[in-house]
């Protein structure tokens, strides 16, 4: 686990390397780069860290015009609200998540998140 310090440190980087993500850069890898930190924070109970992870993770999220992305950003939404206890936010935030995801054809995260939303 990383430290106050450390995880000050790991957001300052990766905010750096967001800035530096252009239309053809890999997505997946940026967005499993991304998606790890946040739920790396959530885990740690670094909620507020989170939230900024969130706040960097969003406009990338937004750029990029597959479904499977907004719907991310959606899901990691959902997950900070579950974290906050906010569970009417939070499942909002996993309804929108499924609908959008719901869209891609076989998308193998889609049990993943009906899973989820399942257990609030």
């Amino acid at each position: 686990m990383l430290d106050a310090g450390e995880r000050s440190k790991a957001l300052q980087v990766f905010k750096r390397a967001l800035d530096l993500v252009t239309e053809n850069t890999d997505v997946d890898v940026v967005a499993l780069a991304g998606h790890n930190l946040f739920e790396t924070l959530i885990a740690e109970g670094r909620l507020a860290a989170a939230s900024a992870a969130l706040v960097l993770l969003e406009p990338l999220y937004r750029r990029f015009t597959a479904a499977r992305m907004s719907a991310k950003a959606e899901w990691m939404r959902a997950k900070l609200c579950r974290a906050l206890n906010q569970l009417p936010a939070a499942t909002l935030a996993y309804e929108r998540a499924y609908k959008i995801l719901s869209t891609e054809p076989r998308s193998p995260e889609l049990a993943v998140l009906t899973k989820e939303m399942a257990e609030i």
